[in-house]
């Protein structure tokens, strides 16, 4: 066999060799772009334009041998008949799309600011108000919501009503709904309640209901855990600051209390006579007094209740100041102790008449009416109407001891 007759014969050989791989890759889509057809031609439109490749791709005209063998793979294949059919690809299932998730209902609701949200009754002289107290929702319209929020109540006089403000302040930007599934969206949100009590009603009975009204009452089904019933002296203005600012620990004195010390109420009414006289301390931090007091120990750190000034207030009323020889003799006799265990909080008020038992080291702890003649007994520069009232509540636990 000649070199050229070999030569020919390979040839041959790696043409059919090329024609059966594009035979196992072509696709349907290849055979449609090789014939130069689109979407789903009829017989007639395969045949001329195979019949057309064909002529201008015979080996006679100086066409390629490999062309005219991938033409015929392609006429076969979309055809489904012919030499080449078997190897006509199967149609592709289509593609197995994901189920839709259904999107998460988004309900946003618009918040309120202090100012929209809260109107101050005109012409109120407002007194005091409670510590924030946390809020629960259970209901908002049909659905089960969850949110919750702080809540205050303040009350003043006006020349014929003693009034009182429930403020609600929403605080939570976002909660679930497991009714709707989705999640609910909420900006900070005020809003306010206002019941009115006339002077010249028992206000020792309807004042506490009042409280609890506006502290309950609002309409989106807010319910307190616990109704406020400690007060403590209110700022000269009600800001959303002001609110917010008020925050103090068990003590503040009782609504009661608070309509006494306010002359609202006299101690011989029948709803308050025989109650005790309402003592309270409040420590208050005093930074300057720890740095002054450790430029004078040379460098040594004072006591944590060394470093704070305490204020007594009776009923309610305003605190007044214990001086520093005051203090040195509280230490002395073991008030700090008894009262703070030596770890006074800063702006958390004690209720000294309300003390069943202490840190001490009597065998029975240790009672309000002890702890109030400590400190009555400790006085030195205050002012009179202290010790005065001081005595009195000492007298009132001794007539109950006798």
């Amino acid at each position: 066999m000649g070199i050229v007759t070999s030569y020919r014969v390979l040839h041959k050989f790696f043409v059919r060799l090329a024609e059966y791989t594009d035979i196992g890759r072509m696709s349907q889509s290849d055979a449609l772009k090789l014939l130069g057809l689109t979407g789903t031609p009829s017989k007639e439109d395969i045949m001329k334009a195979y019949r057309q490749k064909a002529f201008e791709n015979h080996p006679d005209r100086g066409g390629d041998p490999v062309m005219g063998t991938k033409l015929n793979v392609a006429k076969d294949i979309l055809l489904g008949e012919g030499a080449y059919a078997r190897y006509r690809p199967r149609p592709e299932p289509p593609p197995q799309r994901e189920e839709r998730k259904t999107p998460p209902v988004v309900d946003t609701i618009k918040g309120k600011s202090f100012s929209e949200g809260v109107h101050m009754p005109p012409g109120v002289k407002w007194l005091y108000c409670t510590k924030p107290e946390w809020v629960s929702y259970s209901k908002f319209g049909d659905d089960y919501r969850g949110w919750s929020a702080n809540c205050w109540v303040a009350f003043g006089t006006s020349d014929t009503h003693l009034v009182f403000l429930g403020v609600k302040q929403r605080v939570e930007n976002s909660t679930f709904d497991p009714v709707k599934g989705g999640i609910i969206k909420i900006d900070e949100d005020w809003d306010y309640k206002v019941w009115e009590v006339p002077l010249t009603k028992n206000l020792v009975t309807l004042a506490p209901k009042a409280a609890k009204v506006v502290c309950g009452a609002f309409i989106d089904g807010a319910v307190p855990y616990k109704v406020p019933n400690k007060y403590v002296k209110c700022p000269s203005e009600l800001s959303a600051e002001a609110f917010k600012a008020i925050k103090f620990g068990s003590g503040g004195a009782s609504l009661k209390d608070v309509l006494i010390a306010s002359g609202l109420v006299s101690k011989e009414h029948p709803g308050v006579k025989g109650r005790k006289t309402n003592v309270e301390i409040t420590p208050k931090y005093n930074l300057d007094l720890r740095r002054d007091l450790i430029k004078e120990r040379g460098g040594k750190t004072p006591y944590a209740w060394e470093c704070y000034d305490y204020f007594v207030s009776i009923d309610g009323g305003t605190g007044i100041k214990l001086e520093p020889s005051t203090v040195k003799n509280l230490e002395k006799a073991g008030f700090f102790y008894v009262v703070f265990k030596y770890d006074p909080n800063d702006k958390v008020t004690k209720n000294l008449t309300k003390m069943t038992g202490g840190h001490s080291t009597f065998t029975n702890g240790v009672h309000g009416g002890v702890v109030i003649k400590i400190l009555h007994d400790a006085l030195t520069h205050e002012p009179s109407s202290l010790k005065e009232a001081l005595s009195e509540a000492v007298k009132e636990w001794d007539n109950v001891q006798k």
